[in-house]
Order: structure tokens, then C-alpha cells, then sequence
């Protein structure tokens, strides 16, 4: 888990991000992203949506499979982002 300064993250209000790798063969990422408060959470959630459905021009592919990938939920100050990440397997 890591602890953020405001002004070093685009997302307004994040605090802490915490990622976890699910074992096996499933190519499951989830990354959780804590925020000051439950319309923070809402709002940025907002934003990380729409980066995966549209991801930057900088971004290439396999990359891009993997933000498109993203499930995004909130769960009250909390960010849930559920990735998929077969599509960087599959590029070795």
C-alpha cells in the first residue's frame, strides 16, 4: 500500500492505493485506491472510466486491452478497479 500527497496524483482526494495480484492462471489485477470522501470516490471513479474507455494516444497496445479491460466500483471512499490482464500474457 502506498500513501499519496494531493498534488501528486490527477485523482482529487486520493490517499492511499493498494494493488493486488490474484494467483494462478486467472490474470486477475485489482487495484484499490482510498479517497477523503464518498463524492471524491465517485467523482475520480468517473475519471478512471473514462481513461479506460478512451485511453490516452500514448498509450499502446497491449496496454490499452488492459485499460479497456477495467471494471470500475466504488464502495463508499473506496475504488475498486478489477483489471483484466490476459491480453499482457499473451504479448511474451
Amino acid at each position: 500500500m502506498a500513501k499519496l500527497e494531493s498534488e501528486t496524483s490527477p485523482l482529487r482526494g486520493a490517499q492511499t492505493i493498494a494493488l493486488s495480484v490474484k494467483s494462478g492462471g486467472t490474470h486477475a489485477i485489482d487495484l484499490y485506491v482510498d479517497v477523503e470522501n464518498d463524492k471524491l470516490a465517485r467523482e475520480d471513479a468517473q475519471l478512471i472510466r473514462a481513461w479506460a474507455m478512451s485511453p490516452p494516444d500514448s498509450v499502446e497496445p497491449p496496454w490499452t486491452d488492459l485499460l479497456q479491460s477495467a471494471r470500475v466500483k466504488v464502495r463508499d471512499r473506496r475504488i475498486v478497479v478489477s483489471l483484466d490482464a490476459s491480453s499482457l500474457s499473451k504479448t511474451r
